[in-house]
Parts: C-alpha cells; sequence; structure tokens
C-alpha cells in the first residue's frame, strides 16, 4: 500500500544529503517532494554564486539547483514559498481552495491531500513555519516506507512514528542497522613446539574453537488490529410513575334545590351524586359525595433493547505475536454465556 514518508530539516545540508541518499537507494525524483521558503532559498543560491569558483561558474546542484527559478506560492499563514514534486499540485490546490479537510488552505491541507494523516499535517505545518525544508517521499510499499523514514531521521529529520511520536535524531546518534559480521575466526592451525635452547622442557600451545552467539533482529511477520462493530443486548432498570384513581364516598343525604357542577378541591375532585328519594312532593337531595384524587404509585421496570460496542479482532496468521489476551478471553466466555431471563412485574 502506498504511503507518503514526512520529514522536517531544521538546516539545508541534512536535507541535501538525505535527498541525495535517496536518489541513491532508487527513489526518483517524482516521488520526493520539497518545500522551502522563498527568501531562504534565494539566499542559498547567492551564497552559492558567490562562492564559485572562475573555472567551475555557479552551477548549482541538489536542492538549491531544484528551487532556484521555481515559482514562489503565497501560502495563508506561511507566507510566500517554493516547492518542487509531487506537493505542488495538492500545495496550489489548498492555496486557491481546492483541497477540503481539516485544516483548508495551507500547508496542511496540501499534506493530507497527499495521505499524511491530519495530526501529522498539523504538526508538520506548525514545524515549518519556524523556518527549515520540509520534505516528502511518497512510498510505494511498507518497506520502502520504512527505508524512506530510516534515511530522513539518519540525516536528522524530525519524523513521527506510527504513534504519532516526534522523534529528532543527528546523523551521528542513529546506529547503523545492517547485520552485523560475523565474528573473525580465530586461527586454529597446531603452534609450533618450541623448544628452549639448553633443550629442557618442551612447551606446546593448545587452542580450541569456541561458539560466540550474537542477536539480529528479523521481521517474522505481520500484526493487523482492528475493530468490529457487533449489537448485543442490554438491560437497565428505571421508575416509572403512573396515576390511579382512589374513589372516596362521602354521604350527604341533604335536599338542594339545583345540581351543582364537579368541582377540585385540595387537589381531588369532588363529583356530586343525586338521586331522587320518595316524599309527599320530590325533591333532589345530595345524598353523597365522590372524591377522586390522583395517588401515584411507583414500580419497576426493566428494558432490553440491542446496543452497539466494539470488540478487539486480531489477525496473526503466523502467531507472529504471541499475544496474550487472557481477560480479553475470559470478558468473551462471559459474553457468550446465557442472559438470566428478565424478571416482569405482574
Amino acid at each position: 500500500m502506498a504511503r507518503t514518508a514526512v520529514g522536517y530539516f531544521a538546516d539545508r545540508g541534512s536535507a541535501d544529503a538525505a535527498f541525495g541518499e535517496l536518489l541513491g537507494l532508487g527513489f526518483s525524483r517524482d516521488e520526493i517532494s520539497i518545500v522551502g521558503r522563498e527568501e531562504a532559498e534565494r539566499a542559498s543560491a547567492t551564497d552559492a554564486d558567490e562562492h564559485a569558483t572562475a573555472g567551475s561558474g555557479a552551477a548549482l546542484g541538489g536542492l538549491t539547483g531544484l528551487l532556484v527559478g521555481v515559482a514562489a506560492m503565497l501560502v495563508p499563514g506561511i507566507g510566500p514559498l517554493v516547492a518542487v514534486g509531487p506537493i505542488t499540485a495538492a500545495l496550489a490546490g489548498a492555496v486557491t481552495g481546492g483541497v477540503t479537510g481539516a485544516v483548508v488552505g495551507g500547508l496542511g491541507g496540501a499534506l493530507i491531500h497527499a495521505g499524511v494523516p491530519e495530526e501529522d499535517a498539523r504538526y508538520y505545518e506548525e514545524r515549518f513555519k519556524q523556518g527549515g525544508v520540509l520534505m516528502t517521499v511518497q512510498a510505494p510499499d511498507d518497506r520502502s516506507y520504512r527505508q524512506a523514514l530510516y534515511v530522513l531521521s539518519r540525516h536528522g529529520a524530525d519524523v513521527r512514528d506510527a504513534d504519532g511520536a516526534s522523534h529528532v535524531a543527528a546523523p551521528a546518534a542513529i546506529a547503523d542497522t545492517r547485520p552485523a559480521a560475523p565474528p573473525a575466526v580465530a586461527d586454529t592451525r597446531p603452534a609450533a613446539v618450541e623448544r628452549s635452547l639448553d633443550d629442557g622442557p618442551q612447551h606446546l600451545e593448545l587452542r580450541e574453537e569456541q561458539l560466540v552467539p550474537h542477536k539480529e533482529v528479523r521481521e517474522v511477520g505481520e500484526v493487523r488490529i482492528r475493530t468490529e462493530v457487533e449489537e448485543v443486548p442490554a438491560r437497565a432498570e428505571a421508575e416509572v410513575s403512573r396515576e390511579q384513581l382512589r374513589l372516596q364516598h362521602i354521604p350527604v343525604n341533604e335536599a338542594v334545590q339545583d345540581r351543582v357542577a364537579p368541582w377540585e378541591e385540595d387537589g381531588a375532585f369532588m363529583v356530586p351524586v343525586y338521586e331522587e328519594q320518595l316524599v309527599l312532593t320530590k325533591q333532589l337531595v345530595l345524598r353523597e359525595y365522590l372524591r377522586v384524587e390522583r395517588v401515584p404509585t411507583t414500580e419497576r421496570r426493566q428494558f432490553e433493547e440491542m446496543v452497539r460496542r466494539e470488540r478487539l479482532v486480531v489477525d496473526d496468521p503466523d502467531h507472529a505475536a504471541r499475544i496474550n489476551d487472557a481477560e480479553g478471553a475470559a470478558e468473551h466466555r462471559r459474553e457468550m454465556e446465557p442472559a438470566p431471563p428478565v424478571q416482569r412485574s405482574a
């Protein structure tokens, strides 16, 4: 999978050395992008002209030769800069608003368009504001990507690894990662027998070979870790309220002339109940009041619904990582056990 390696150089000499080594390793100029400030490139070219001899002329090489004569672009928040390589088109699009993303219109937007993660793009944009040279390398695969990162870091570039950590290393501080040469085998030929001048005792040297172990780092495989979304049942308990009607009969048995509409009294709804009774004459008697009030009750219910969560899936076909995830396996077994039945209230 194609990836983009990025390195920030505080000085031009280190960037020039890294550029030359990348070309020597087989990276083409079409895969390497260099971004520098216009005033710094102009000063570098002038200095090279002043130090050129009459016989050699003012021929410029390396990064200075690439960037001299390139039209400057005015980038918001940074100012005029010059660039060569694949990033030029993305940078021009970022200046004109053609590149969209979290960092719109700037060097960060161009880096995101080139495949650099957003967090790294923001980081390198801030570093470039301090000056220096920014170099990107388009690697066709992971091996070339790691090789490009190593070359950039070996020459003092500020590079960020897969975890987003920044590493700045001077050229002399980077250890040679080539496999160590096997230890030299001592000469095991039989030693000559030495005689003393007085024909005294003889001395014989005995030698043997011994195994000297050494370690070397080899790549035995790759481990891919990803997340999957799954649905699992979830339960929750909550208290809910509802209203019930409680009827209370209040006897009255009082004769009235007219009917009275229901009314509210002390939070209760009073409903009069009438009946006719046989007397010498018919009359309306208020027999009783019906007191109606709302009584809140509380009951516990269980709710069950499907929710989503992520679980860890490790693809390690070569068993290279030898991952011991006993806690995750126990959690998986608990999830596989059937859930207890839900008890519902009557």
